[in-house]
């Protein structure tokens, strides 16, 4: 089954995408591609802009099990409700797609979202 994921951090941008993808990458292994990274300014809530990335891949997972690892993640490189309730995230992972199945509808039509799934897909 296909996913797409999408990631956001807004605070020590750099080192969280680096260990999001890694830990993505140790989970999918061969199975999974990452988009280019874009800048945006924050939506909804006040605070730094956010790098955000699109994964792709293919797996045998189930939704939850997806989501386990995904929270699991987010925590690996600190996020918590604290730090959310102060517009700092750390790690935001969402499950965008898997198989025919899309989940967080409105963020589809986000700006960033349509050109990151649209766009070239890189390797690691």
């Amino acid at each position: 089954m296909t996913f797409i994921l999408a990631l956001g951090t807004n605070h020590n941008r750099d080192a969280n995408i680096d260990m999001a993808k890694s830990l993505l990458s140790d989970i999918f292994h061969n199975d999974i591609e990452f988009s280019r990274i874009l800048e945006t300014e924050p939506i909804g809530v006040s605070g730094e802009k956010y790098l955000n990335l699109i994964a792709f891949g293919n797996t045998e997972l189930k939704y939850d099990e997806i989501r386990m690892y995904v929270k699991d993640i987010e925590k690996r490189c600190g996020d918590t409700t604290e730090k959310r309730n102060r517009n700092i995230v750390e790690m935001d992972i969402d499950i965008m797609k898997l198989g025919d199945v899309k989940y967080h509808l409105g963020d589809w039509e986000r700006e960033y979202i349509k050109l990151l799934v649209k766009g070239k897909k890189v390797k690691r």
